[in-house]
């Protein structure tokens, strides 16, 4: 027949082994999580502070910053200088600005150099908008009654 601490060592084992298994997980996750200490050398205490260090990438990074925000200006101000032309011409009124330039020389023979003449004409007039073209219905199809 059976002895009788067969059942008392199954019964221990059945305990025992779910907490085994539990340690053992928690043994295993604990070691990935955590680096093994190694040994570092002791770092000499600095008497005075160094200056921080720069990375040229962020330098670099800095200047192509303030260049774009310059161009972003730039851009800026020529967008409000379209937007009056374009306030000015749904209102009705086109401002044109002409330059001719041209060479001016003296007519006395003592002066040997020749001076250039720029001139700037604003002319501001009044623009008619035209009419809106009348629409006209697209063609119908004779037999059948369609359009198109």
């Amino acid at each position: 027949m059976t002895e009788r601490g067969t059942r008392a060592r199954w019964t221990a084992a059945a305990l025992v082994a779910p907490a085994a298994a539990a340690v053992f997980t928690g043994a295993t996750v604990w070691a990935a999580e955590n680096q093994p200490v190694t040994a570092t050398a002791s770092t000499p205490a600095l008497s005075a502070p160094a200056a921080p260090v720069v990375d040229p990438v962020v330098t670099q990074l800095r200047k192509d910053v303030l260049t774009a925000r310059k161009q972003v200006a730039d851009l800026s101000k020529q967008v409000k200088a379209l937007k009056k032309k374009a306030a000015a011409i749904a209102s009705g009124t086109s401002t044109r600005t002409y330059t001719t330039s041209g060479t001016n020389r003296p007519s006395s023979s003592s002066s040997g150099s020749s001076s250039t003449q720029s001139k700037t004409t604003t002319v501001t007039k009044a623009v008619p908008k035209p009419a809106p073209k009348p629409v006209t219905p697209p063609p119908s199809n004779t037999t059948t009654g369609a359009s198109g």
